[in-house]
């Protein structure tokens, strides 16, 4: 019994927090993964135009 209780009001609940953590940092991790996929990017094409 306590299991299923625990499921059906845990889930949900964190479900919610991840969400809202999301919505609070989203903005600050997209920036972080959009900067490391321009580096990336930069250097690769700095690395083909050696070759």
């Amino acid at each position: 019994m306590g299991v299923e209780v625990l499921l059906i009001f845990g889930v949900p609940a964190a479900a919610v927090v991840i969400s809202t953590w999301l919505l609070s940092n989203g903005a600050d991790v997209l920036l972080a993964v959009i900067g490391l996929a321009w580096r990336g990017a930069r250097r690769a094409l700095l690395l083909s135009e050696r070759l």
